[in-house]
């Protein structure tokens, strides 16, 4: 504030110091006593207020010979020339004493913050050092500059050089130039550039509106974003463009980017030079294009498009009208939706078999069209063209009907009905009736009713006419030795080959000598007889009476029937039998022959050669084979004919001897299978015994011996018992279904496969997991950099039905995300246990401090003598939390007891302590670890020897008993209970037990032999769907073949006897439950997903979090939600507390520039005139204004006028008027 001369005023300023401490400051201003003074504004902060500093006020002598350094009210380190002003911390006005003479800034006022009145040299366009004075320049606002003479720079860092004018943020112009707005900038003299970002870069160049910009000299651009880029180009419009020499551009997103080209209308662009545009989306691309009318087109050179959609796209082409399109070099589409096409040069023309040439201009540049197909105009109102063969005028209806009228008359064939009226066919393609003047009527004739006729002299189509003339097209045949044309002599035609014809040839006309020249050819076994002509006679007769010829006849029709005299043929005993009387020389159908041959043969006969059996036809065949013990051999004696046939007996030497004597059979013994060893269940024979006949009795002991062994083994997977247990023949193998297994038995084949819906306790997948089918399949794998989820194609995917998270970890849905996003604001309040204070920060941010109510747990556990509480850690009384440090040493502190059968402790067993579970005398330690539990059995070490027992009882049922029988069996011969044996059970049909304890086979042991059953076991149905409990039993007999296959998701591998089941590595179930945990992929790169009522956990290995990658960007309130989207949110929150605070500084700054400009003095006096400053604030805003007033000469009229900028870099106005009485 400025007061009375030498009076000291208070100006008293808050403010914020780094942003967090408020201090206040106060400051003393002292106006000295010359009229131009200096006035300096306090410092920014508290600190910079001490007594060392310079004076905040300071005032110069106003005339040029004072002595600066003495005649001064104070130091004058700022407002160094004469008369100048310097108001804030670091303004300056520049001076300099040169050899005596001084020069400057004379008069100049710098107000606000390193606000600079330079020297004319160091902010200078087009002035020189001999006039180096920057007197009256004006320089208001923190950073701005002005240097030269009346230059005035209002706004933060505005920049001005002599003569010039910038207001605004940055605003910067160049010598005798304007510049208003936020970052305008005036680079060319005499320019103006107005608005923010408003830039000319030329002399004489005009830019106003936001954006706007003119870049060549004396180019113009009126808009917001207005672009004028070339010399002398103008541009008026939103992001209106004249970038061609001399261009206008006028409206909304026009384009002129020709050399004088022209665009007027939104969207419309010119782009040729001398190119015009006019009407919304007009577009003239070419040189001297013309295009007027909504979104009309021409494209090419000195074309023209007028109308609507009218488009011009050849070289000198004219579209007049509506979506007229002319599309060819010059020419001419006239009317709305005319179309041009190509001219095509005439010289000649073939109407109706008539051919014309010679046509005058006969090679045609260009068309002009009056329509389009379907869509033709008339020409009307046209003269009649002159008529000469180098005429090139139009012809009107009136000729045309003459020519057509003559040309009827004067044809000899013209259409006629089949009544023998006249008839013309009209351009619909029907035709129409004449009436007897000749005129065509509305009687529409059939095309079926029309023919051609000849048109006699008269003009009549009544009277038969002659047509005569008609060259012939068939040659000439003759049936006499004379040619009846000229009676010359002539050879008689006995074949004529068929004419050959062109397709047009069938239309020809037929003459009289063409029809008694047709005729047909005779032939005989292949050969020429006679060509037949019309009037030639033709006799069918029988020579030998072998053949009966028929004539009938109705008139119209003959036919001739040929029938051939026929026999037949007789079979007796096999042999064929002819007629012997004269019928013996008929023919014999074709059918009887084959037939009677085909039932003829021979018979076979015994040593008794007495023939029997069935008659042996042609083609039968008859086999002589290899019967038991025997051979056969056929031998062919190709010079007689003859075969031979020969059986002899096949003895081998070993089981078979064949002597004179007769035949004898060498027998052999059969060695019984062991029981135990790797060779039980093989029967033997020894080498001296191999190939021998074995007796039935030896084979049945052999069998009832022999077996096959069953035995499990892992290869991937789990077994329970390893066992080999022998099967021997009448024994049923139990193929049993477990979990997640389907059994199907189909006779000796049985599918194993899993089922469609399998439960697993853990399963890994240790490459991809595919869940659905087809494109609605979802990929799952894993890394170390996460799981992924991704659809068929590897394309993101979306992971829906997600529940709200809780956890840091957890996934968010796009709900949690848009409340977030509408929240947008962090509240942390004080929970159970929990306490929270805020702060402010030194970046004037918020900061929460949490604490919590911490209990200590003791590192110790309770007294050792106390059995009760031996090992257990006392509970605290507190409800406070504790620390991770203090859980650990507790449960490091507690134990566990061990103690042996007395209860005598042994040992205490601390966290992290091992315990081993070992093998005792005649024991097993078994440690297995299902589902997360711990079971610890021992069983019984059997070492070979025998074990007695006295008796066994089944514990689930005591009345189950093995029972003593007799006998008195002990050592090693078996299992002993009571020193007696157990005796085997059988069935008495498959396997009976002799008196001395032999197993032998039933009467069908040739049959049956090693005969074994198998079916599916009890309980299946319990465990797979669809396969039915307790099968059918299917005996497999030998030579059969059991076949394990392999069902769905299931392998089979077979070395030798031994057959491994495994699932395949790429499995596909319809539905897969996981009862605890599935893994995806291996090592460190495995990912763990679990599920609970909680929601599903996904989990690295080790148990920690992973991430989920691959995720797209959630749409439904229960999608996930990716990191993009969660970054954008924060963003969004972030951005938004930014326009926030932007708006709150700017509502700040504009209060500050309102106390401003109320605080500006005005003119009191009649006739007197007063130009004020003053200085505002509000909450840690500033604005300064700088105010003019005048008082009419009686002092009855006043008028006022502000400007104010702000620290915001905004900037107003105002303007008053009052009258007073």
């Amino acid at each position: 504030m400025i007061g009375l001369v030498g009076r000291k005023v208070g100006m008293t300023r808050i403010f914020k110091e780094d942003g967090v401490s408020v201090a206040v400051a106060t400051a003393l201003l002292v106006l000295g006593s010359a009229m131009p003074g200096t006035v300096m504004a306090a410092p920014f902060k508290a600190s910079d207020i001490q007594p060392s500093n310079e004076h905040f006020v300071s005032v110069a002598a106003s005339h040029r010979d004072a002595d600066i350094t003495k005649e001064a009210n104070y130091d004058n380190k700022a407002a160094k020339a004469p008369g100048s002003v310097a108001i804030g911390s670091g303004a300056s006005v520049a001076f300099e004493d040169k050899n005596g003479e001084g020069y400057g800034a004379r008069e100049g006022i710098a107000i606000g913050q390193n606000a600079t009145v330079k020297l004319v040299g160091a902010v200078c366009g087009d002035c020189t050092p001999e006039d180096p004075s920057s007197e009256g320049s004006i320089a208001i606002g923190r950073d701005s500059v002005s240097g030269g003479r009346g230059a005035t720079s209002i706004g933060l860092g505005a920049n001005s050089e002599a003569h010039g004018v910038s207001i605004g943020i940055n605003a910067t112009t160049s010598f005798s130039s304007i510049a208003i707005g936020v970052e305008s900038k005036s680079s060319g003299k005499n320019a103006v550039a107005m608005g923010s970002s408003a830039k000319t870069e030329a002399n004489n160049a005009i830019a106003i509106g936001n954006g706007a910009s003119a870049k060549k000299q004396s180019d113009l651009a009126v808009g917001d974003g207005a672009k004028a880029l070339d010399a002398q180009g103008s541009a008026f419009g939103v992001s209106a463009t004249a970038s061609g020499n001399g261009a206008t551009a006028i409206g909304g997103v026009t384009s002129a980017s020709g050399w004088l080209s022209t665009s007027i209308g939104y969207l419309s662009k010119s782009a040729g030079k001398g190119a015009y545009a006019g009407g919304a989306s007009a577009n003239a691309n070419g040189e001297g294009a013309v295009s007027v009318g909504l979104e009309s087109t021409s494209t090419g050179k000195h074309t023209a498009a007028l109308g609507a959609s009218a488009n011009a796209s050849a070289e000198a082409a004219l579209a007049l009208g509506a979506s007229a399109n002319a599309s060819h070099a010059n020419a001419v589409a006239l009317g709305a939706n005319s179309v041009t096409k190509a001219a095509v040069a005439s010289n000649e023309a073939t109407v109706n078999g008539v051919y014309y040439s010679g046509f005058a201009a006969n090679n045609a540049a260009s068309v002009v069209s009056l329509g389009d197909a379907g869509k033709e105009r008339q020409l009307v109102n046209v003269a009649a063209g002159q008529i000469s063969a180098t005429s090139t005028d139009a012809i009107n209806g009136s000729q045309l009907y003459l020519v057509a009228s003559g040309l009827r008359d004067q044809m000899p064939v013209v259409y006629t009905t089949v009544n023998g009226k006249k008839a013309v066919k009209k351009p619909d393609g029907k035709f129409y009736e004449l009436d007897d003047a000749g005129n065509v009527t509305s009687t529409v004739v059939p095309n079926a009713d029309v023919i051609a006729s000849m048109n006699d002299g008269n003009n009549s189509v009544t009277s038969p006419m002659t047509l005569a003339n008609i060259k012939s097209t068939l040659p000439d045949t003759f049936s006499t030795t004379i040619n009846p044309k000229d009676n010359s002599a002539a050879t008689i035609t006995t074949t004529q080959a068929a004419p050959i014809l062109t397709p047009s040839q069938y239309n020809y006309a037929a003459t009289l000598g063409d029809v008694l020249n047709a005729g047909w050819n005779l032939q005989a076994n292949g050969g020429a007889v006679d060509f037949v002509k019309p009037y030639d006679k033709v006799n069918f007769a029988s020579a030998d009476g072998t053949v009966e010829i028929k004539p009938t006849t109705d008139g119209s029709t003959s036919k001739l029937d040929f029938k051939v005299k026929q026999t037949d043929l007789t079979v007796t005993d096999g042999k064929v039998v002819a007629p012997d009387n004269t019928n013996g020389s008929k023919f014999v159908n074709a059918t009887t022959v084959a037939n009677t041959v085909n039932n003829s043969g021979w018979k076979l006969g015994g040593n008794d050669k007495t023939a029997a059996g069935n008659l042996v036809k042609p083609s039968n065949n008859v086999n002589f084979i290899n019967g038991k013990g025997t051979e056969s051999a056929v031998v062919h004696d190709a010079t007689t004919g003859d075969s031979t046939v020969t059986f002899n007996v096949k003895p081998n030497g070993t089981t078979i001897n064949v002597t004179d004597e007769g035949v004898s059979v060498n027998t052999g013994n059969i060695t019984a299978a062991q029981t135990n060893g790797n060779d039980a269940g093989k029967v033997t024979v020894a080498d001296a015994e191999k190939g021998k006949v074995a007796t039935v009795d030896n084979v049945a002991e052999a069998i009832n011996s022999a077996g096959w062994k069953a035995t499990a083994t892992a290869n991937g997977g789990e077994v329970e018992g390893t066992s080999d247990q022998l099967v021997k023949p009448g024994e049923t193998v139990n193929y049993i279904a477990g979990k997640n297994i389907k059994l199907k038995q189909d006779g000796a084949n049985f599918t194993v496969s899993t089922t469609e819906n399998v439960t697993f306790t853990n399963a890994n997948v240790n490459s991809t997991l595919t869940v659905g089918e087809g494109n609605n399949a979802t990929q799952i794998t894993s890394s170390v950099d996460g799981m992924k989820v991704a659809k068929a194609d590897g394309s993101a995917t979306r992971i829906t039905n997600v529940a709200a998270g809780e956890k840091p970890t957890d996934a968010v849905n796009v709900s949690q995300l848009n409340a977030a996003k509408n929240a947008a604001k962090t509240e942390v309040v004080a929970g159970k246990q929990v306490n929270v204070t805020t702060s402010t920060g030194s970046n004037n941010q918020t900061i929460y401090t949490v604490n919590v109510n911490t209990t200590a747990l003791p590192a110790t556990v309770t007294d050792a003598n106390n059995p009760a509480e031996n090992g257990k850690l006392a509970v605290p009384t507190e409800g406070g939390l504790v620390t991770a440090s203090d859980v650990a040493n507790a449960i490091n502190a507690t134990y566990w007891k061990v103690g042996d059968n007395n209860g005598t402790v042994k040992s205490n067993i601390s966290a992290g302590n091992q315990v081993n579970f070992v093998n005792g005398n005649g024991t097993t330690a078994n440690v297995a670890v299902e589902n997360g539990q711990t079971n610890v059995s021992y069983d019984v070490n059997v070492d070979g020897s025998t074990v007695v027992m006295k008796e066994v009882t089944d514990p689930n049922n005591p009345n189950k008993k093995i029972k003593q029988i007799a006998g008195n069996y002990t050592g090693q011969s078996g299992v002993t209970v009571n020193g007696n044996v157990i005796a085997a059970k059988t069935d008495g049909k498959t396997v009976t037990v002799n008196n001395d304890g032999a197993l032998t086979l039933s009467d069908d042991v040739v049959n049956n032999l090693t005969n074994f059953e198998v079916t599916t076991g009890e309980h299946v149905d319990q465990f797979v769907a669809n396969t039915a409990a307790n099968s059918k039993k299917t005996r497999v007999k030998p030579g059969d073949v059991v076949t394990y296959a392999s069902g769905k998701n299931i392998a089979i591998k077979q070395e030798g006897t031994t057959f491994t089941i495994s699932t395949t590595e790429n499995a596909t179930f319809t539905n897969a439950n996981v009862g605890n945990t599935l893994t995806v992929g291996e090592g460190n790169n495995a990912t763990q997903i679990t599920s609970s009522a909680d929601g599903m956990k996904v989990a690295k290995a080790d148990g920690s979090a992973t991430r989920i990658t691959n995720v797209a960007a959630g749409v439904n309130p229960t999608d996930a939600v990716n990191v993009s989207q969660l970054g954008g949110l924060k963003n969004d929150i972030h951005n938004m507390n930014n326009r926030l605070g932007k708006v709150n500084r700017e509502a700040r700054a504009g209060v500050a520039g309102a106390n401003a400009a109320a605080s500006l003095p005005q003119v009191y006096i009649p006739g007197k005139s007063m130009v004020a400053a003053a200085g505002g604030t509000f909450k840690g805003q500033n604005a300064f204004a700088v105010g003019y007033s005048r008082s009419s000469d009686n002092g009855k009229l006043i008028l006022k006028l502000q400007g104010n900028a702000n620290t915001q870099g905004d900037v107003g106005g105002g303007v008053g008027v009052g009258y007073q009485w």
